[in-house]
């Protein structure tokens, strides 16, 4: 103990010495530098990207800055294979004007169409002839099997000395360096007074029981290959579906959806830096280890969202719940 409180008065006196004799700043030498963000949904037919540049500012804190720091007038292909798209600039009004009140800069580019299994290229000269690129692999098309094929219709009630205690999803190919984020749900509508609303329920994987209640448990991030729902799970949460409404069959039910969400190894990487703090329009610079980019700074990603849809057992939806069943599809 007393070793240990002799090297804390140490670095004490050392600390003291440094904050005497030397200008110590938090803040360190301004360099500017461009960021270049974009993450495609490689299934879709959009593609949005925005380029920006760092900023200083007096003191030591950014939100006093208003001057957006979008950066417009740049050339932005994105090519794959023998196809090269050119992204045009657009705006938008800001949906959050607390800091920016200008139009909300960005590239699009609009009817694109991507094949499987071929690397995606990102290339954007900046207005001073700088150029920024990158280059990223998509994820592969998964083939996603069940533990259990119902022939008519999933019911969760099923004897499962039969199916056993879990409606599990496996899938493949699986990369290890992709983070991926199953979800098991039910889409629904609502009938109210003659309007009629969309609604989805979410299924968690179990429920836990603490204390009097019945609390969740839905799946996360994951590099398996599978993840396991209870039935019990999907029966309770069918139950809790009208929360409570005793009008059962104002609710139209059909399907039962699983949905794969497959990062790529950049995006995994981003991801797993920032704790899943991210949208389409903002990047944090800070964390250097997840920028992909030559010649600047920030990510360019892909992901593929992957469905499958699961008719339910019209008869468990209907005369055992009470529920309206869709005749003609959702």
């Amino acid at each position: 103990m007393k070793k240990l409180y002799i090297l804390m008065l140490i670095a004490a006196a050392a600390f003291f010495n440094m904050s005497c004799e030397e200008t110590v700043s938090p803040k360190a030498a301004f360099k500017e530098q461009y960021v270049l963000t974009c993450i495609v949904n490689i299934s879709a037919d959009t593609v949005l990207a925005v380029i920006s540049k760092t900023y200083d500012v007096n003191g030591f804190n950014p939100e006093v800055n208003k001057v957006d720091p979008a950066l417009t007038g740049a050339e932005i292909t994105i090519t794959q294979g023998q196809t090269t798209y050119k992204l045009h600039e657009g705006e938008r009004l800001r949906a959050d004007t607390s800091r920016y009140t200008s139009h909300q800069q960005y590239y699009i580019a609009v009817g694109v169409k991507f094949v499987d299994g071929k690397d995606l290229k990102i290339a954007a000269k900046l207005p001073n002839g700088r150029i920024l690129s990158a280059v990223t692999t998509p994820p592969d098309v998964p083939q996603i099997e069940f533990s259990y094929e119902f022939p008519n219709g999933v019911d969760p009630t099923i004897n499962w000395y039969i199916a056993g205690d879990y409606y599990t999803a496996r899938w493949y190919p699986v990369n290890s360096n992709h983070y991926t984020f199953p979800r098991l749900s039910i889409p629904y509508q609502k009938n109210k007074e003659g309007k009629i609303t969309s609604l989805r329920k979410i299924i968690p994987i179990s429920y836990v029981k603490q204390g009097d209640k019945l609390v969740p448990y839905y799946p996360g991030f994951t590099q398996a290959d599978s993840c396991a729902f209870e039935y019990k799970s999907i029966v309770t949460s069918l139950h809790n579906l009208p929360e409570g409404d005793p009008n059962l069959t104002d609710y139209t039910l059909k399907y039962i959806d699983f949905e794969l969400l497959e990062f790529d190894a950049p995006l995994t990487t981003y991801y797993s830096s920032t704790n899943g703090q991210m949208d389409n329009f903002s990047i944090r610079t800070e964390e250097m280890v997840y920028s992909n980019i030559s010649g600047g700074l920030g990510i360019f990603g892909t992901y593929r969202k992957t469905t499958v849809r699961k008719k339910l057992d019209a008869y468990y939806i209907t005369t055992r719940l009470g529920f309206n069943w869709d005749k003609s599809g959702m």
